[in-house]
């Protein structure tokens, strides 16, 4: 996967493939995935919805169901002859009282506190309705039967206090531990109870002020946001009461759970998908951009100069006849620049020797000097390119010499200082020689600066330590070496030995002292020529 990436990020044609492969498919299938975890989300919150409705309409007419009840078994309590037995207790009755014509109770059981009736509730109670009246001061639920039978004349009605939890079953929904749902019963414009306590303080009726049947709300209770949704018994006309309603409450987190945990499965199922796709299409892209990153490795060598670059590819189509195309023209390149190479290094070859021949004495020192230079630089830890350009400096050093006359370098005597001063200006000749050349632009500082010495008192320029080519360096101390081990008009040639003496004796005056260690290694290891051949044969001869 990584050596995909890492194809796809360095290659222009991979990113271009990847943005398409984006484009045409992942995003599409994204957005997919997104429009269906949507519309399933709207699916399932409306779902939500419709059973919380259900279960508000189910909790209001159940506990209509059982106020109705009361009710029926309250009028057959009124109903009973003044002599009758009074009962002790009624199932879900608080405390139970006569009232008087002017309202006053006459406690039946428990204990129960004046109730003031307005002229509506009386004439209820006259027409023979019940009436159902809420305490705001205790949210008690009073419920007023009217006198039947022979104590019409001397009563009001029955009134009973009735448990409002247990109207609503608050108590058992509790019991039964339904705490991701909480159910507050509403009579009039007062809440009577909650399953939690605490809401039936902080729950605000201000959306149930338009007076709709039903509906949804969202509400802010305590710290927690709640969906609420409400349903309302048609129960004004039984007993006169604007409001009986059921408000079912839930976290409105977890009301969205299960729309969370779906929109959480399509993504998750849409970003397996993606990745699958991505996988496979990364696949078929690494096929196709591997052999087209190796080709353009190869060409990249070739144009390097590596012309032994090969590529392999073997994928059966085009790009394999491409690879091979290749292969064949690099080493039809290898063929020519092989014998290119060999040309330009017999030309410098039958240059250097064409410059040694104005002088019997200085035949073949331009091909010495080359030899010893790179046996120096080797022993420095050149590399191979750089071996071979002191091996063409070496060649090329004295081109500049081709000016000088043949009497000049030939006369077996002192020179005079006019020509001191041409014979130094072989290194600038030198180098202006072979300044139009392209291909010796890197040995110009060799043919230039080999005159230079280390103290700053060489020519042409007077150069000093680092300021000097470290190629003219390595060059000037095997230009010497060869120049005291040979014969010359005025003089006979040093011994190898004595030679290398000199050499060390001008460590950091004359040469850099790194150079001359060298030297001085491969001197002692035997890797540089003892003396120079042909010279003396030549002389003697």
């Amino acid at each position: 996967m990584a050596a995909v990436q890492l194809t796809l990020i360095r290659s222009r044609v991979g990113r271009r493939v990847a943005v398409l492969l984006a484009l045409t498919g992942l995003v599409p299938l994204l957005a997919l995935g997104l429009v269906t975890g949507w519309m399933l989300s709207t699916y399932l919150d409306e779902q939500q919805v419709v059973r919380q409705r259900t279960f508000a309409k189910t909790s209001a007419m159940a506990s209509l169901d059982r106020l109705l009840d009361v009710e029926e078994r309250l009028r057959g309590v009124a109903g009973q002859p003044a002599d009758a037995p009074r009962p002790a207790s009624l199932r879900g009755v608080v405390a139970l009282a006569q009232l008087d014509r002017q309202g006053r109770a006459e406690p039946i059981f428990g204990a129960f506190e004046p109730v003031p009736l307005d002229g509506a509730a009386r004439t209820r109670l006259a027409s023979g309705l019940s009436v159902l009246r809420v305490v705001r001061a205790s949210g008690a639920v009073l419920m007023v039967v009217p006198a039947q039978g022979a104590r019409v004349q001397d009563t009001l009605g029955l009134a009973a206090v009735l448990d409002g939890r247990a109207l609503w079953t608050l108590d058992e929904r509790v019991a039964e531990g339904r705490v991701n749902r909480e159910l507050c019963a509403v009579a009039g414009d007062t809440v009577l109870s909650c399953t939690d306590p605490e809401l039936a303080t902080m729950l605000s009726l201000a959306p149930l002020a338009g007076g709709l049947p039903s509906g949804r709300f969202e509400a802010r209770v305590g710290h927690d946001d709640m969906t609420a949704t409400y349903w309302s018994a048609p129960i004004d006309a039984s007993f006169g009461i604007s409001r009986w309603t059921a408000v079912v409450l839930s976290r409105t987190a977890d009301a969205s759970a299960p729309a969370r945990a779906l929109t959480r499965t399509v993504a998750l199922v849409a970003i397996a998908t993606i990745c699958g796709v991505l996988l496979v299409g990364l696949y078929q892209v690494r096929r196709l951009l591997d052999p087209i990153a190796r080709l353009q490795a190869g060409t990249t060598r070739l144009a390097h100069g590596e012309f032994a670059a090969r590529v392999r590819v073997d994928t059966g189509d085009e790009l394999q006849e491409l690879g091979d195309a290749f292969n064949q023209m690099a080493g039809d390149l290898q063929r020519q620049f092989e014998q290119l190479r060999a040309l330009s290094v017999g030309t410098l070859e039958a240059l250097a020797r064409a410059i040694d021949a104005k002088s019997p004495w200085t035949a073949g020192h331009s091909t010495r000097v080359a030899e010893v230079a790179v046996v120096v630089a080797r022993a420095m830890g050149f590399d191979p390119a750089s071996l071979e350009r002191i091996t063409r400096g070496g060649l090329l050093h004295d081109i500049g010499k081709i000016g000088l006359s043949a009497d000049i370098l030939d006369k077996p005597g002192p020179l005079t200082d006019a020509e001191i001063a041409m014979v130094r200006q072989h290194p600038d000749l030198g180098a202006r020689i072979l300044e139009p050349l392209p291909h010796c632009g890197d040995i110009l500082p060799m043919v230039l600066q080999h005159h230079e010495r280390f103290d700053g008192g060489g020519y042409p320029a007077g150069l000093a330590g680092a300021g000097i080519a470290l190629d003219a360096r390595v060059l000037a101390v095997a230009d010497v070496y060869d120049a005291i081990t040979s014969d010359r008009p005025y003089r006979r040639g040093l011994p190898a030995r004595d030679a290398a003496v000199r050499i060390s004796e001008g460590a950091g005056t004359q040469f850099d002292p790194d150079v001359v260690a060298a030297f001085t290694d491969a001197f002692r290891n035997r890797r540089i020529p003892v003396s120079p051949p042909n010279v003396r044969l030549e002389k003697s001869a």
